[in-house]
């Protein structure tokens, strides 16, 4: 089941007419996050794999992943962006305001994700099986 993309900032308040997709994948060995991300829209597809070294935590790897998919998307000039993203959990911490984590560095990355996004006209972020996550396919 696909649901729709929500709205997480960004200055459009209603869906926009033309947006990119990138999709992202992200896996922690040895204190490194490896970031897969796919921005779908371009033709051709643009893939790329980025290593951030020191990651404490596979949840903060997961954060950073998203912040990379946000920085990947205004490095390809990109104004619409949406994110997609087969844990439910973080996507979910990302859309809804006010959640509360567990962990602070957790609220210190959403925080950074939405800073880095203020140039963009609209960010979504939605969850994907990862049967539909291309971004799977990189590593």
């Amino acid at each position: 089941m696909e649901f729709p993309y929500t709205r997480v900032c960004g200055r459009l308040v209603h869906f926009p007419p033309v947006f990119s997709i990138v999709q992202i994948s992200c896996s922690f060995h040895f204190h490194q996050a490896y970031i897969s991300r796919i921005l779908l829209s371009s033709n051709p597809i643009i893939r790329d794999i980025k290593v951030i070294p020191n990651v404490g935590s596979k949840q903060d790897a997961e954060w950073l992943g998203l912040l990379a998919g946000v920085e990947y998307a205004l490095e390809n000039g990109e104004h619409a962006v949406a994110l997609e993203y087969s844990n439910s959990d973080v996507i979910q911490g990302l859309i809804i305001p006010g959640t509360r984590f567990y962990r602070h560095s957790i609220g210190q990355h959403k925080q950074q994700i939405l800073t880095t996004a203020e140039p963009l006209d609209w960010l979504g972020a939605r969850v994907i099986s990862s049967r539909h996550n291309r971004a799977l396919n990189l590593y």
